[in-house]
């Protein structure tokens, strides 16, 4: 047992205390980096693109994507959130980076809402700029409606989003 607590010098207790008190700030602090470090970990929050629109993932450590998305745009009701559903892959090599993708449907119900599906596929990226680290996604979408058959042709469009970590879910 170290001598310290066998002492009854409080100066050398209390200077124990202090270097074990270090030790255990360390400690956590380096399970937190480890922990931000994770893909998992890192996709499992609330995100925003540039249009406004939120979504809410829980990343699985197996891989596997849940959560909630409301759009800020289109023909939707946008109060209502759909459920995603999705996968993600951690990065292969060094430089790499995570793969993610997803979807949402959206149902036709009485009040007018589009009768759709949404499809993402893309990237956790990041950068370090002077020791800070900033993380996206950024992803090409495919959203197809439903169409009659004369205009099939018509029913899918195509775009881009970059999700960033959202403040808040509104």
């Amino acid at each position: 047992m170290p001598t310290a607590l066998l002492t009854r010098d409080p100066a050398m207790a209390i200077s124990y205390g202090v270097k074990v008190a270090a030790l255990l700030v360390s400690l956590c602090v380096a399970i937190a980096l480890a922990m931000d470090d994770d893909p998992a970990t890192r996709l499992s929050r609330c995100w925003v693109d540039e249009l406004g629109s939120r979504m809410r993932l829980t990343a699985t450590p197996t891989g596997l994507l849940h959560g909630q998305y409301t759009a800020a745009v289109g023909t939707i009701n946008h109060t209502r959130s759909v459920s995603i559903q999705g996968s993600w892959a951690p990065a292969s090599a060094l430089g790499s980076q995570a793969l993610i993708s997803f979807t949402v449907v959206w149902p036709y119900d009485k009040r007018g809402d589009a009768h759709s599906t949404a499809a993402w596929s893309g990237q956790l990226l990041q950068k370090t700029t002077g020791g800070k680290t900033t993380w996206w996604i950024e992803a090409l979408w495919l959203l197809t409606t439903s169409q009659s058959p004369k205009s099939a042709w018509s029913a899918t469009r195509v775009g881009r989003d970059r999700f960033v970590p959202c403040t808040s879910w509104k």
